[in-house]
Protein backbone atom coordinates (compact mmCIF):
# COMPACT_ATOMS: atom_id res chain seq x y z
CA UNK A 1 0.00 0.00 0.00
CA UNK A 2 2.75 2.24 0.57
CA UNK A 3 4.34 1.98 -2.91
CA UNK A 4 1.12 2.69 -4.27
CA UNK A 5 0.97 5.50 -2.25
CA UNK A 6 -2.00 4.78 -0.98
CA UNK A 7 -3.31 6.94 2.53
CA UNK A 8 -6.56 5.20 3.50
CA UNK A 9 -7.87 1.78 3.07
CA UNK A 10 -11.26 0.17 3.99
CA UNK A 11 -11.07 -3.30 5.94
CA UNK A 12 -13.11 -6.26 4.98
CA UNK A 13 -16.75 -6.31 6.31
CA UNK A 14 -15.35 -8.93 8.46
CA UNK A 15 -13.33 -8.75 11.64
CA UNK A 16 -10.13 -8.19 10.69
CA UNK A 17 -6.95 -9.57 12.62
CA UNK A 18 -4.98 -7.34 15.02
CA UNK A 19 -2.31 -7.44 12.99
CA UNK A 20 -3.74 -5.47 10.74
CA UNK A 21 -4.41 -3.02 13.06
CA UNK A 22 -0.96 -2.89 14.13
CA UNK A 23 0.59 -2.39 11.04
CA UNK A 24 -2.03 0.46 9.33
CA UNK A 25 -1.17 2.05 13.23
CA UNK A 26 2.38 1.61 12.88
CA UNK A 27 2.49 2.72 9.27
CA UNK A 28 0.26 5.60 9.62
CA UNK A 29 -2.32 4.42 7.08
CA UNK A 30 -5.68 5.94 7.75
CA UNK A 31 -8.26 3.29 7.86
CA UNK A 32 -11.89 2.83 7.16
CA UNK A 33 -13.08 -0.14 9.93
CA UNK A 34 -16.52 -2.13 8.98
CA UNK A 35 -18.87 -3.81 10.78
CA UNK A 36 -19.77 -7.48 9.44
CA UNK A 37 -22.48 -6.96 7.68
CA UNK A 38 -22.71 -7.99 4.21
CA UNK A 39 -25.93 -7.62 1.35
CA UNK A 40 -28.45 -7.78 4.10
CA UNK A 41 -32.32 -7.57 2.52
CA UNK A 42 -34.98 -6.85 3.74
CA UNK A 43 -35.89 -9.91 6.12
CA UNK A 44 -32.09 -9.59 7.50
CA UNK A 45 -33.18 -5.63 9.07
CA UNK A 46 -36.37 -7.02 10.11
CA UNK A 47 -34.14 -9.70 12.44
CA UNK A 48 -31.96 -7.43 13.58
CA UNK A 49 -34.55 -4.79 14.57
CA UNK A 50 -35.87 -7.22 17.03
CA UNK A 51 -32.56 -9.47 17.66
CA UNK A 52 -29.80 -6.30 17.94
CA UNK A 53 -26.81 -8.56 16.94
CA UNK A 54 -25.91 -6.34 14.26
CA UNK A 55 -25.79 -3.46 17.14
CA UNK A 56 -23.97 -5.44 19.21
CA UNK A 57 -20.97 -6.11 16.42
CA UNK A 58 -21.34 -2.66 16.41
CA UNK A 59 -20.36 -1.48 19.52
CA UNK A 60 -17.39 -4.34 19.53
CA UNK A 61 -16.03 -3.41 16.20
CA UNK A 62 -15.65 -0.25 17.86
CA UNK A 63 -15.15 -0.70 21.75
CA UNK A 64 -12.12 -2.81 20.42
CA UNK A 65 -10.43 -0.36 18.08
CA UNK A 66 -11.61 2.95 20.14
CA UNK A 67 -7.90 3.37 21.11
CA UNK A 68 -6.22 2.47 17.19
CA UNK A 69 -4.80 6.21 15.92
CA UNK A 70 -5.22 4.90 12.08
CA UNK A 71 -8.84 4.50 12.20
CA UNK A 72 -10.82 7.58 11.38
CA UNK A 73 -14.07 6.14 10.04
CA UNK A 74 -16.72 3.33 11.54
CA UNK A 75 -18.77 2.02 8.45
CA UNK A 76 -22.49 0.50 9.26
CA UNK A 77 -22.57 -2.20 6.87
CA UNK A 78 -21.75 -3.24 2.95
CA UNK A 79 -23.98 -3.62 0.07
CA UNK A 80 -27.52 -4.26 1.90
CA UNK A 81 -30.36 -3.44 -0.59
CA UNK A 82 -33.59 -2.34 1.58
CA UNK A 83 -32.68 1.29 1.67
CA UNK A 84 -35.76 2.55 4.01
CA UNK A 85 -34.24 -0.04 6.54
CA UNK A 86 -30.75 0.38 5.70
CA UNK A 87 -31.50 4.27 6.48
CA UNK A 88 -33.25 3.10 9.91
CA UNK A 89 -30.33 1.16 10.93
CA UNK A 90 -27.49 3.75 9.97
CA UNK A 91 -29.65 6.32 12.05
CA UNK A 92 -29.98 3.97 15.23
CA UNK A 93 -26.54 2.93 15.27
CA UNK A 94 -24.87 6.44 14.34
CA UNK A 95 -27.06 8.34 16.95
CA UNK A 96 -25.52 5.08 19.31
CA UNK A 97 -22.42 6.51 18.73
CA UNK A 98 -22.97 9.95 19.34
CA UNK A 99 -24.83 9.30 22.02
CA UNK A 100 -22.90 7.05 23.97
CA UNK A 101 -18.99 7.55 22.91
CA UNK A 102 -18.75 9.87 20.68
CA UNK A 103 -14.68 9.92 20.00
CA UNK A 104 -15.03 12.01 17.08
CA UNK A 105 -14.49 9.87 13.98
CA UNK A 106 -16.90 9.63 11.14
CA UNK A 107 -19.48 7.25 10.44
CA UNK A 108 -19.91 6.15 6.41
CA UNK A 109 -21.45 2.76 4.91
CA UNK A 110 -20.16 1.39 1.69
CA UNK A 111 -23.94 1.23 -0.54
CA UNK A 112 -23.65 -0.27 -3.91
CA UNK A 113 -23.51 2.30 -6.38
CA UNK A 114 -26.52 1.12 -8.78
CA UNK A 115 -28.89 0.56 -5.14
CA UNK A 116 -30.08 3.25 -5.91
CA UNK A 117 -27.25 5.28 -6.64
CA UNK A 118 -26.37 8.85 -6.28
CA UNK A 119 -30.10 9.73 -4.24
CA UNK A 120 -29.49 7.14 -1.62
CA UNK A 121 -31.48 8.27 1.22
CA UNK A 122 -29.76 5.99 3.82
CA UNK A 123 -26.69 8.10 3.18
CA UNK A 124 -28.36 11.05 5.34
CA UNK A 125 -27.84 9.78 8.81
CA UNK A 126 -24.02 9.39 8.29
CA UNK A 127 -20.97 11.95 8.09
CA UNK A 128 -19.19 10.56 4.91
CA UNK A 129 -21.14 9.05 2.10
CA UNK A 130 -19.41 6.07 0.60
CA UNK A 131 -20.64 3.63 -2.34
CA UNK A 132 -18.79 0.79 -3.41
CA UNK A 133 -17.91 0.46 -7.52
CA UNK A 134 -17.03 -2.02 -9.80
CA UNK A 135 -15.18 -0.65 -12.59
CA UNK A 136 -14.90 -3.15 -15.59
CA UNK A 137 -12.42 -3.05 -18.41
CA UNK A 138 -13.76 -2.64 -21.68
CA UNK A 139 -12.25 -4.90 -24.05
Amino acid sequence: MLNLNANLVRLGHYPNHVYTYLLTDRLGIATMSEVPIWQFDTKHFEIQAEKHLSDQMWREMIFSQYNRPSVLMWSTQNESKDVELRKEYNARVAQDLHDHYDDGRLTTQSAAADQPGANDASMEPLDVAGWTMYLREKG
